[in-house]
């Protein structure tokens, strides 16, 4: 399968994660992996790593020379993906699996961290956690490219000699944070640079001399980057991204639409997220009444561009 069209199918896979039949498909077939699904007794364990998980752990697959690298699955008690209670878990699984990679999903598998351990350089045996984080429907184009990194074909297409070691090193540099950092930042360049000619902001829009909206696009990009972070937080729903949640919300929803006058996103979703609720404190915020001043912008506006508004 060509490069792109395994990527295709990774992000498919991911983008569709919900259950332990994606997570087969992934590791099982498109990143080569050998199935193991052999359950892990904790019994050993002290009680702040077996309460953190639903069920036992399981070595889900294997890969490498006799099987050597473990891919560990781990279900968490909690309905969040809470790091406190992975590390206790991960500390215990690294005793007997020191070659492998972790995945944990909560409790109802809707979000999952496939979890790396590397050893610092810079300081003895320091255990350096990194993670990927993958939830349906959120934007995984980073995540699906670090995750390939893991297919062992891509280590070697005949799948034979591969040492536990090389498997080990090619998942530090899969979750490499300086490589994603890079990625990240080339990634919001481009966003600039085509917002700079596709984007049209109101006539009164600061512009630079060069006739462009420079200091709007930056603006719009860096609070859409904390509107990222913070709903990766789980402090804002997923369901103001999601195009097929918003056209069940917002009448006269049109994703293609650009970011003008005639957005009905700009307008009933962004404007009310950055200032009504972002910019007010939280007794401060309401709906705009008939009597008030419409251009108020510490509160709620366009109410009718939602289907059902809230009062």
């Amino acid at each position: 399968m060509a490069q792109v069209e395994r990527q295709k199918a990774v992000l498919n896979i991911l983008q569709d994660l919900r259950n332990l039949d994606g997570l087969k498909k992934l590791f099982w077939e498109e990143l080569n992996y050998e199935r193991e699904n052999k359950p892990l007794s904790p019994r050993q364990w002290p009680d702040s790593a077996k309460q953190a998980l639903a069920e036992d752990p399981v070595l889900f697959a294997s890969g490498g020379e006799e099987n050597a690298f473990h891919v560990v699955y781990c279900r968490l008690a909690s309905s969040d993906l809470k790091r406190g209670f992975e590390r206790p878990v991960v500390s215990q699984l690294l005793r007997d699996h020191p070659y492998a990679l972790f995945v944990f999903s909560n409790k109802n598998q809707s979000a999952w961290h496939f979890l790396n351990v590397k050893f610092d350089e810079q300081a003895e045996r320091r255990r350096l956690f990194r993670r990927i984080t993958v939830r349906p429907g959120a934007g995984l184009r980073t995540a699906t490219e670090r995750v390939q990194l893991l297919d062992l074909a891509e280590i070697n297409p005949e799948l034979f000699g591969i040492t536990p070691l090389a498997i080990q090193q090619r998942c530090d540099v899969a979750f490499d944070v300086e490589a994603v950092t890079k990625d990240f930042f080339r990634e919001i360049a481009n966003w600039y640079f085509w917002a700079l000619k596709n984007v049209h902001f109101p006539k009164d829009a600061p512009k630079e001399a060069d006739g462009h909206d420079h200091i709007s696009v930056i603006r719009l990009i860096t609070r859409l980057i904390f509107c990222w972070f913070v709903k990766e937080k789980g402090l804002i729903p997923d369901t103001l991204f999601d195009e097929r949640k918003l056209a069940q919300t917002l009448i006269g929803f049109e994703p293609a639409k650009t970011i003008d006058k005639e957005s009905v996103f700009y307008r009933a979703i962004l404007q009310n997220l950055f200032f009504a609720t972002l910019n007010t404190e939280m007794d401060k915020r309401g709906w705009t009444k008939e009597e008030q001043n419409f251009m108020a912008h510490s509160l709620y506006r366009h109410r009718e561009y939602f289907s059902e508004p809230k009062s």
